[in-house]
């Protein structure tokens, strides 16, 4: 049995690694249940990222288009894909069904979400941040959305409840990329190493103040001193400092983390640079050798986390919160509350209690492997009972 799925803003070979792992956990998803259930799968992709073929027994992706709205391509593509599709799903890269990243991207991406509830198709939005709406007219088209939705996931209790209020019948799991497999076998050579590991993920994005460069997100620490503190009072402790990137654009310096960790590192020499990871398993394999983790791109954090590494997340947004409080773990720093002093020192303290932490994460890790498996099961039921 055949079954075409559109892919929406979850791509396989995002520079933005977070991105990235969304879309190849859904990969992963969808094998299971077709290897499982006998079908074959046909995905096409609409995102960001480039494009990337993939074919096995069970799942085929050939085409994928990248998001731009301008290019004809790209409605002929909607047009052929949203007609033949049985399943529809939006992840909206887990965190842009809101208006806080502006108006212009969100409206672009409400023109496809209704394209696809005005389809005969199945339309899922996937697991992710809903709101906040700060605009009056964004939040009536969200509304709008939700409600003529077949299906809504979400990926935190406070979304959840803001999807509810608006009048959606939304499922409460969490973010699919807790499920993504690490590669294997390419840095065992971190292995041999006696030193305490700590692994930083420095966001290129908060660095530089957000895309305004004017501190968009309304900090209370200054990010930059954060990060030299925090580095410069780990090495004292003669831990082994890793830098680690995980979103790494190559024509976009702002949001480089790859960048960012370059000018910490040529300050400490002593600190070890993880590579431009060419994919988020390859990422999630070096991050899962380190003994302790602090992350402030969100799918950083969970690729530490799922692979049960300590972790502290160093947030500019309430959606880390959200993701970690939800599954009962609530030791995320929120930047727009906590200077950059305060935060050191939770961190220092943290690490010197990894062991302890280690063990507070098993409840967590319990929760997320139940509700991702209740939304592999949801979607198993509805392809088998999707019919065209």
């Amino acid at each position: 049995m055949k079954k075409h799925i559109l892919c929406i803003n979850a791509d396989l070979q995002s520079t933005n690694l977070g991105c990235a792992a969304l879309g190849l956990s859904f990969v992963q998803v969808l094998r299971e249940i077709a290897e499982k259930n006998n079908f074959h799968i046909e995905m096409s992709v609409l995102g960001y990222g480039k494009g990337k073929e993939y074919e096995d027994e069970y799942i085929s992706i050939h085409e994928t288009v990248y998001f731009d709205l301008r290019n004809i391509k790209v409605w002929k593509f909607l047009k052929n894909n949203i007609a033949k599709a049985d399943l529809i799903v939006d992840f909206t890269g887990g965190d842009s069904f809101t208006d806080i990243y502006g108006m212009r991207r969100f409206y672009r991406e409400s023109i496809v979400n209704e394209l696809a509830v005005q389809s005969k198709a199945y339309f899922v939005l996937g697991p992710q941040t809903i709101g906040p709406f700060n605009n009056s007219v964004a939040k009536k088209i969200a509304k709008h959305l939700l409600l003529k939705s077949d299906c809504v996931f979400t990926r935190d209790e406070i979304s959840n409840e803001y999807a509810r209020n608006l009048g959606c019948d939304s499922i409460l799991t969490t973010d699919v990329a807790f499920m993504l497999q690490p590669a294997t076998n390419n840095y065992n050579n971190l292995n041999e190493s006696k030193r305490i590991k700590i692994g930083i993920n420095v966001s290129g994005l908060m660095m530089n103040g957000g895309y305004n460069s004017n501190n968009q997100f309304g900090l209370k620490m200054d990010y930059k001193k954060f990060v030299d503190t925090l580095v410069s009072e780990c090495l004292k402790m003669n831990y082994e400092v890793h830098l680690v990137p995980h979103v790494l654009p190559l024509h976009s310096p702002a949001e480089d983390d790859y960048k960012a960790i370059e000018q910490i590192h040529n300050i400490y020499h002593q600190t070890l640079l993880a590579p431009r990871f060419l994919s988020p398993k390859e990422a999630k394999e070096y991050i899962s050798y380190m003994d302790f983790f602090i992350g402030s791109r969100m799918h950083a954090t969970i690729g530490s986390f799922s692979m049960g590494v300590p972790t502290i997340p160093v947030a500019y947004s309430p959606k880390f919160s959200r993701l970690f409080s939800s599954v009962g773990y609530n030791r995320v720093i929120d930047g727009k509350v906590t200077n950059e002093v305060d935060a050191v020192s939770t961190i220092l303290d943290a690490i010197a209690h990894k062991e302890e932490i280690k063990k507070e994460m098993q409840v967590p890790l319990n929760i997320i492997k139940k509700r991702n498996e209740d939304f592999v099961e949801k979607i198993r039921d509805i392809l088998n009972n999707s019919a065209r």
